[in-house]
């Protein structure tokens, strides 16, 4: 239930900007194979979560990563390296916070949430963007805008307060929490 409300905001939200035109098609395209991507990185981080620590996770993903995006920049011929010191701080302030914070969380939740509660968390994101655009820039929100916020947070909480937003501990956790109560350490 909690998926088809935040489903149903979020269209609100992308049919507030909604326009048809070729120019608008790329884009389109873009950000479709873009949520495709993060699906299958999803569910991909979620089975390796099962076998393997967080930290291990976010490794293995940031160095695929990191060659993938360096394949392409380097087929671009221009130059990658930042050449200010302010540059560089940009780039140290997306990694910590993008890729070891973000991608960390993720790796980290994935082991406790399923990937579909992970997913739906993620349509929070063009709610926070417009109203930090709305802070920052001074861009309009309409009523709409602000319905369509409400109804996606509405969806979201749904979908983590459902039963099946947690997924059932293993064994070994079960072991641990149990060894916990009792005041032993588990084997």
């Amino acid at each position: 239930m909690g998926m088809i409300v935040t489903l149903v905001g979020a269209a609100a939200i992308a049919a507030g900007d909604f326009q048809v035109s070729a120019r608008h098609l790329q884009g389109d395209a873009i950000a479709l194979f873009g949520a495709i991507f993060m699906s299958a990185y999803l569910l991909l981080v979620e089975q390796l979560r099962a076998r393997r620590p967080a930290t291990l996770v976010l490794l293995g993903s940031s160095l695929v990563a990191t060659l993938t995006a360096g394949v392409y920049v380097l087929g671009l011929e221009q130059r990658i390296l930042p050449t200010t010191g302010r540059t560089w701080l940009a780039v140290l302030a997306l990694a910590l916070l993008s890729q070891i914070f973000g991608q960390g969380l993720i790796a980290f939740s994935l082991n406790r949430l399923s990937s579909g509660v992970v997913a739906i968390a993620f349509l929070l994101e063009p709610v926070v963007a417009a109203i930090a655009g709305w802070i920052i820039f001074g861009e309009r929100l309409s009523w709409f805008n602000g319905g369509a916020f409400v109804v996606v947070l509405w969806g979201v909480y749904l979908a983590i307060a459902s039963g099946s937003a947690i997924k059932a501990s293993s064994p070994a956790d079960q072991e641990a929490a149990a060894a916990t109560q009792l005041g032993t350490h588990p084997k």
